[in-house]
């Protein structure tokens, strides 16, 4: 196996383990996200639009080569100027990454994008009613909300990765930083699921499972490797169990 090779399976298997539900494996080089606003959908943060991203490997990515990937608008309306434009923006952003994994960064500023985009539709509708109401046209206001949001998110995919040359250090710098996030993510979605369905899998079950699963894909010295790289904080999950352990006890006092 390349080193390229174990690049794309090592990535795959982190962004299995970041989307969980939404990455579709087609084959050991082709997969895609479904991509929305929000991980966790409330009464105030609700999934309107949608994207899904598309990838397919080259043999030289990530070395010296960006993905194949394709975007398609999957839920919402939104524009094929606003999406070509968002695909412009991609691509810039996955050369400026020549050399390193690059498809959570991709997936991560296609969802800011989806952020961004429905606050400013969001923004657009409340404009366009207060516009019927006044007898004024909404077309120039949906205009220039479009354009702001075009402005805005060149902005955003600009100040990711440029002017700072992307190095292992300061790449895993900003690795650490989203696992911390992510984690808190998680705490977030398994306390609602703990909610809904109080037989569901604790944190521990869970995290010895994913042991398990990366024992019998890459070898019981790969996977310990693999975790260590990734600074698994398992009393985090421990940690999880005995607040779940106390949540009964209360209950059966009760």
């Amino acid at each position: 196996m390349s080193s390229n090779q174990q690049e794309q399976q090592l990535e795959i298997e982190a962004l299995q383990s970041i989307y969980p539900t939404e990455l579709t494996l087609l084959s050991d080089t082709h997969f895609k996200i479904e991509i929305f606003p929000y991980t966790v959908e409330s009464e105030t943060e609700v999934n309107d639009v949608g994207i899904t991203l598309e990838v397919t490997y080259h043999d030289d990515y990530p070395s010296s080569s960006i993905p194949h990937f394709d975007i398609y608008n999957t839920r919402g309306n939104i524009t094929n100027r606003t999406m070509n434009e968002l695909k412009e923006l991609l691509v810039d952003t996955a050369n400026q990454f020549m050399g390193t994994s690059c498809v959570f960064t991709l997936a991560s500023t296609i969802q800011e994008f989806l952020i961004k985009y429905q606050q400013e539709q969001s923004s657009s509708e409340s404009t366009t009613a207060t516009s019927s109401a006044s007898g004024t046209s909404s077309s120039s206001a949906n205009d220039s909300s479009l354009d702001r949001f075009t402005m805005d998110s060149e902005v955003l995919v600009s100040n990711i990765g440029r002017g700072t040359p992307v190095t292992p250090e300061n790449f895993k710098e900003w690795r650490d930083k989203f696992v911390q996030e992510q984690q808190k993510v998680m705490e977030k979605e398994r306390a609602e699921k703990a909610k809904r369905f109080p037989g569901a899998k604790t944190g521990r079950q869970i995290f010895e499972e994913r042991q398990q699963l990366l024992i019998s894909k890459i070898g019981e010295e790969a996977a310990q490797q693999y975790v260590d790289e990734d600074e698994i904080d398992e009393e985090l999950f421990l940690n999880e169990e005995d607040e779940e352990d106390d949540y009964v006890v209360d209950e059966e006092q009760e």
